[in-house]
């Protein structure tokens, strides 16, 4: 039950990360989504089980890991999106 708990709420915010990835590559940018998904799915959770969960030694504390991933990823991606957007059609 606390897996189902942590993780229902990270897959809604996972929804955020997974949309703006799609739609700024949608409008021809896609290093920038490609490298922040690495940094903030990849990176940041190695960092995380080297200090957090190494610290906690628990099961919620390793399943948060992915909803503070995802959270960091989607507002990344999130405004990446909005800024590359307002660029683009400032150029329309």
């Amino acid at each position: 039950m606390e897996r189902i708990r942590i993780m229902a709420l990270s897959y809604c915010i996972s929804a955020f990360m997974d949309c703006s990835i799609a739609a700024s590559r949608g409008i021809g940018k896609s290093v920038v989504p490609t490298v922040v998904v690495i940094l903030g799915s990849c990176v940041f959770r190695i960092v995380w089980i080297y200090t957090v969960f190494a610290h906690f030694h628990t099961i919620p504390s390793l399943y948060l890991l992915y909803f503070f991933s995802w959270s960091i990823t989607s507002v990344a991606e999130v405004l990446y999106f909005v800024f590359s957007f307002r660029e683009l059609k400032v150029r329309l």
